[in-house]
């Protein structure tokens, strides 16, 4: 499996082929079929994808195109996990989390394909050089009109949105209960993470009604404490 870590923060284009090979990347990517077909590979899953189909990849993800039997084209956009994240706060502070999860294939009408297009188009052409993605107003067309999509797809109401405690963040606190883990810095245990640091640390505190570092620190003395009363150790040696 190759892994790709190009630093993205948005790229869009039109390709007839994808990699001949079984592939995952650093950042997240979005793909609509514009014509023909293809046999798509997607986390251990295969099938053939038509017009319409689109998908959003986060990373880690494994997928590979393995071939079209007639004359084939797909939209590919790549953007920065920073950007993902910012247009999912945008329309809801949960949604960065649950979205992916629920559903990460859905189906475009023709009309939905030349709505895209069409918004793609024109954040193109008013994309200024060396200005920031987030400075162009239809890259907000383009990505809130794609997460509407899925939105609409979503089956759970906003009100178990607003409840409901991410999956990364119940393992997360599962693997601050180990003390092998406790005694790491906190931007290792965050490492094999696919989010940003603010993103986690906000996330966190919102379902925990205390910051990360807070917690940690209170698992550390939780430790030691325990380790002052069952070992021959002295403070030094558990401080150290």
């Amino acid at each position: 499996i190759i892994q790709y870590n190009n630093s993205i923060e948005f790229l869009s284009r039109v390709i007839s082929s994808g990699p001949p090979f079984y592939h995952t990347h650093s950042y997240y990517e979005i793909f609509y079929v514009l014509s023909g077909t293809v046999e798509h590979y997607f986390n251990g899953k295969k099938e053939i994808l038509t017009p319409g189909d689109l998908y959003i990849m986060a990373p880690g993800d494994v997928h590979n195109f393995l071939g079209s039997k007639e004359e084939y084209s797909h939209r590919d956009i790549m953007l920065s996990c920073k950007l993902w994240e910012v247009m999912c706060q945008n329309l809801h502070v949960n949604l960065f989390d649950v979205l992916l999860p629920s559903q990460q294939k859905i189906h475009l009408s023709p009309e939905g394909m030349r709505s895209l297009e069409t918004s793609i188009s024109h954040f193109f052409h008013h994309r200024q050089k060396n200005a920031r993605t987030e400075e162009n107003p239809f890259i907000y067309v383009v990505l809130t009109d794609i997460i509407k999509r899925f939105l609409f797809r979503y089956t759970q109401n906003e009100s178990e949105l607003d409840s409901r405690v991410p999956a990364w963040l119940t393992k997360l606190i599962n693997q601050l209960s180990l003390p092998e883990n406790i005694t790491k810095d906190k931007r290792e245990i965050l490492s094999s993470l696919h989010y940003t640091q603010e993103h986690v640390c906000r996330v966190f505190k919102q379902h925990m009604h205390e910051t990360i570092t807070d917690y940690i620190n209170s698992k550390r003395l939780d430790l030691a404490a325990s380790m002052f009363w069952t070992t021959n150790k002295t403070v030094r040696e558990i401080c150290y």
